[in-house]
């Protein structure tokens, strides 16, 4: 069974999910070694489940692999996921790229440049 909460003020819902049911992206953007998971487990395991999962509407996650994966580690059975429902496939690429890459760039890259790799 899948719960739904509306955050106040915001379009996006949060979905209550369970683990099993969530999948790995098919042109996955980053890999995560046993010890970057077990730094998010412990994280999990310090704060609780803060930041949610993005995933399409086929349970594909588009971002936070790594956190679905400590939270398996963890033994959580549900987590919070918001749905890029509203997005195209080649948009929630481009957020996937962008989720796992900006933070990394020093000077960042354009949606635009995004978008053009994704598609």
């Amino acid at each position: 069974m899948v719960e739904r909460v509306r955050p106040r003020g915001q379009q996006q819902v949060i979905e209550f999910v369970p683990t099993s049911r969530l999948r790995p992206s098919a042109r996955p953007t980053r890999s995560h070694p046993k010890a970057q998971i077990d730094l998010i487990a412990g994280s999990i395991r310090q704060f609780g489940f803060i930041s949610p999962i993005i995933a399409d509407d086929d349970d594909q996650v588009v971002a936070g692999w790594g956190r679905l994966l400590a939270a398996k580690q963890v033994n959580l059975k549900t987590v919070p996921v918001i749905r890029l429902s509203h997005l195209s496939r080649t948009e929630r690429r481009a957020y996937s790229l962008a989720d796992n890459r900006l933070a990394e760039s020093p000077g960042g890259t354009g949606i635009t440049s995004l978008l053009n790799w994704a598609s």
